[in-house]
């Protein structure tokens, strides 16, 4: 069943940094992610989902 964290324990989830995972939310690049009042939540399937469609060490994505 998902959970939804706040943004540092989302960046702990996928093992990254909170300032990380809010710059990439400037860029529009990182996991999804929902607003509610000041805080940015993270669905823990989102995010599992976000963190499997990432290229793997060493692959080059075509574009």
């Amino acid at each position: 069943m998902a959970e939804w964290k706040r943004r540092r324990e989302a960046a702990a989830h996928i093992r990254t940094t909170s300032p990380t995972l809010a710059y990439w939310a400037t860029l529009g690049i990182g996991p999804p992610f929902r607003k509610v009042g000041k805080h940015c939540l993270y669905n823990t399937d989102d995010l599992d989902a976000w963190v499997e469609a990432q290229p793997q060490g060493g692959e080059v994505k075509a574009g």
